[in-house]
């Protein structure tokens, strides 16, 4: 029997999202060391699958402090990423494509996101966007060992600063970089990945140098 395209697409989302949920869970693992990254599906560890980029934009995506992707999905074919849903503002909207077309094992991007900007203005909708705030004020209170897990998730996944040679640790929220960036861009793209990542309160790049 042969899926048809919007089976598969529904079966590479449910993928993703069955993965993530199992990344979220191993962050809350105490077994696992708080500088490594989440699970075996690391770029530098392991090939590329539909399933696995699906993941990791999902997760670059609801992990972004910039980002409200609430109402965004994700699906990957071949490494032809698709995004649709609602974003909150048209610099949501890019930002989501520019996030997921960074990704290690998307080729390509379809983002089909529609933009709803209205401010709630019936009470239904005003505790619809209030419980939203709660929800993600709520993301932003996590522990030192999810924040580690999950700034080294996001790095190992960018091709813009392309090396899981970069150690994360986090204390009282402030997250440490360390190790060696492939170009002085990486560099400042992994600062600024990490001090992305909803609950870091800042982040210590001293120790996170350019290869020479």
């Amino acid at each position: 029997m042969t899926l048809s395209n919007a089976a598969r697409r529904r079966a590479v989302r449910l993928g993703a999202t069955a993965t993530l949920a199992l990344a979220l869970a191993s962050m809350q693992l105490a077994a696992a060391p708080a500088d490594v990254p989440v699970d075996g599906a690391r770029r530098c560890d392991s090939a590329a699958s539909d399933q696995r980029t699906a993941a990791a934009v999902l997760a670059r995506l609801q992990w972004n402090v910039l980002l409200d992707a609430t109402d965004i999905n994700v699906a990957a074919t071949g490494g032809r990423v698709e995004l649709w849903g609602l974003a909150r503002s048209e610099a949501q909207k890019t930002l989501a494509g520019s996030l997921a077309l960074d990704t290690y094992g998307a080729a390509s991007l379809s983002n089909q996101i529609d933009v709803n900007d209205w401010s709630p203005h019936t009470e239904t909708a005003q505790l619809t966007a209030a419980t939203r705030q709660q929800e993600r004020l709520a993301r932003a209170s996590q522990s030192d060992r999810w924040l580690s897990a999950a700034v080294s998730y996001t790095l190992s996944f960018s091709q813009t600063i392309a090396s899981c040679a970069i150690a994360v640790s986090a204390s009282n929220s402030i997250v440490e970089l360390r190790g060696t960036a492939v170009s002085a861009s990486a560099r400042l793209a992994a600062i600024a990945a990490a001090e992305n990542t909803i609950g870091v309160r800042s982040v210590d790049a001293v120790q996170l140098v350019v290869a020479e």
